[in-house]
């Protein structure tokens, strides 16, 4: 359980004085809140301000460094994540959503669910939050209880001197807004947000902000005045107490059946779905974010797959209400087993079993149970469960809903790249499209060798990235459905030849034996396209062998090229989808 400290909030790094690690560690300070994202700048991942060097210098000064960044409840939420997550991998300690006026619109809530349902398996248990609007009763419209479903905890922004022009009132203003959010049944632990700023009308002085630090542990200051800027934060003492966290109490409905609902498709990402429950009467009691199966192996044509896929959308399930200690990397101690203990194919050929239901707190995604994503989540299940439990009931009814989309061939293949002369290895992304042109698949995935990547390099033998179209004289280029084995280093595996098998240039120079092989080696290859990660290149094994199967020998390839300092098809992409690799349910 993460324990929260009093900290402060920066928002432009570089305004700040120059000495701010030491003045930071004179008062104390072990928790910071730097800016890393904002929805609306050119690059929403503010990688100026946020850099592993940058977090390894707070961390070791002794400070933590939670991110926060300020989001507009739009729908592009893949590009969200794959900012957010730029920032996470610089190594800091959790994660704070600003969302204020633009939620308010009742149309960005979804946007907002699936946002929270995306970067929950990126950010460590206990550290995802939220910051707002102080008092909710005055912002009702603020998906206030999607919010404290999801996250972890509250930062409500109470800045007091701008409620009241009378200090004596500060505290009385401040209960208000306690009251208020247990009035909306808000029940994660509140950090509040004090605030001193310049452009205050009326700004508090040092001597209270302290009072209220001392007070409320956890809570913290908004924010650090930039050099030459008014303002309270480098004045204040930081140490005290930490926030404890309180126990979550519970009122113990009757649950009747449990429903688990989720999309099944070809994904290099995490799919998501939720977990329900309901009474009786078949109103819903329970709701949470939840998986099964691992990245990658969610499609249906996986339901069979041992320890990777899916678990099988077989009726007559059920959930056990023992719990048992599950001693795995993937759960969080306690799970609840799924019935019967082994599940058959129709025509009996197959058989997959043990699936337990728990908090998937380790390897994204599950063998095959279900995995609930937040632990305050199965926290809550749990205890819904032991009511059972106690009661006398062993078991209740678990329906499997999956929406399967319709089957659909490749039809084309997209290889999209940036070049560049760099001496480290460049990825970019490997499409599958059907007939229509939607992308059913993508994955990472590079051509060529660190250093020869370059659009200089194509014609470099054993090194540079394959030819594209335009810069062979025997097109089009096409890729065969029928995989053969290769021993070779590097291949180590199925092998999808690139045809025509020798590329010529109009000066009859050649290169040849291209492929699409997974990267089993060293890094990068000789000119093959060759697809990163294991389970991506499993299932971009399965769409060739069901094409070769329907009758479809060849697939187009198209290979599209931008380069460095000019933007192109590979450069969308990344934008879109930098390592987020994640579709929603």
């Amino acid at each position: 359980m993460a324990q929260h400290f009093a900290g402060v909030w920066i928002w432009q790094l570089s305004s700040l004085p120059t000495d701010y690690l030491e003045k930071l560690k004179a008062i104390n300070c072990q928790r910071v809140y730097l800016k890393v994202f904002d929805g609306k700048s050119s690059s929403m991942f503010w990688s100026d301000q946020c850099s592993t060097n940058i977090i390894s210098k707070f961390h070791q000064a002794g400070i933590e460094v939670y991110g926060w960044g300020y989001h507009y409840g739009t729908p592009d939420v893949q590009a969200q994540v794959a900012a957010v997550r730029e920032a996470i991998n610089c190594q800091l300690d959790g994660y704070i959503l600003d969302v204020e006026e633009e939620v308010k619109n009742v149309n960005t809530h979804e946007n907002v669910k699936k946002l929270l349902q995306a970067l929950r398996p990126y950010v460590k248990p206990g550290t995802l939050g939220y910051t707002s609007f102080g008092n909710p009763q005055y912002h009702p419209e603020i998906p206030w209880k999607l919010l404290d479903d999801l996250c972890d905890i509250a930062m409500p922004q109470m800045y007091f001197e701008k409620w009241t022009s009378k200090p004596q009132e500060y505290e009385t203003v401040v209960q208000e807004a306690f009251t208020a959010h247990e009035q909306f049944n808000l029940n994660k632990p509140i950090l509040p947000i004090w605030g001193s700023e310049s452009d205050t009308q009326n700004p508090t002085t040092a001597d209270i902000l302290q009072k209220f630090l001392k007070r409320y542990p956890g809570s913290s200051i908004w924010r650090l005045p930039n050099a030459g800027e008014a303002g309270e934060a480098f004045k204040l003492e930081y140490s005290g107490e930490e926030l404890p966290i309180p126990t979550e109490s519970f009122i113990y409905e009757q649950a009747a059946q449990a429903v688990f609902k989720m999309q099944l498709k070809y994904s290099s990402g995490l799919l998501l779905g939720n977990i329900f429950l309901f009474d009786a009467d078949g109103n819903q009691i329970f709701d949470a974010v939840a998986t099964t199966g691992r990245p990658g192996y969610q499609s249906s044509n996986h339901l069979w797959k041992r320890a990777l896929g899916p678990i099988p959308d077989r009726s007559g399930l059920a959930i056990s209400t023992e719990d048992v200690m599950l001693e795995t990397d993937d759960s969080n101690g306690w799970s609840f087993p799924i019935l019967p203990h082994v599940l058959a194919s129709e025509d009996g050929h197959i058989k997959r079993g043990g699936f337990q239901l728990y908090n998937d707190a380790g390897t994204p995604g599950t063998a095959g149970g279900i995995g609930i994503i937040n632990s305050a989540s199965f926290t809550r299940f749990r205890a819904l469960l032991i009511a059972l439990k106690q009661q006398g009931i062993d078991s209740i009814p678990l329906e499997i809903e999956y929406e399967k989309p319709p089957q659909t061939l490749p039809a084309s293949l997209v290889f999209s790249f940036r070049r560049d002369k760099i001496n480290w290895l460049i990825t970019g992304c490997l499409s599958v499209l059907d007939q229509s042109g939607t992308a059913i698949f993508e994955a990472e995935a590079t051509s060529g060798a660190a250093g020869y990547q370059s659009a200089d390099d194509h014609w470099q033998r054993s090194a540079g990235p394959l030819p594209s179209e335009e810069m062979i004289v025997d097109g089009p280029i096409t890729v065969s459905t029928v995989a053969h084995y290769s021993e070779l280093i590097g291949i180590e595996g199925y092998f999808f030849d690139i045809l025509p098998l020798v590329f010529h240039r109009s000066d009859g120079y050649t290169r040849s034996d291209f492929g699409i092989h997974f990267d089993a080696n060293v890094p990068g290859s000789a000119g093959c396209i060759v697809l990163t990660k294991p389970h991506e290149f499993d299932a971009f094994t399965d769409l060739m062998v069901k094409a070769n199967q329907s009758g479809i020998h060849e697939i187009p390839l198209k290979v599209q090229y931008s380069d460095a300092g000019a933007r192109g098809f590979a450069d969308e992409w990344w934008q879109k989808l930098l390592e987020s690799r994640r579709i929603f349910a």
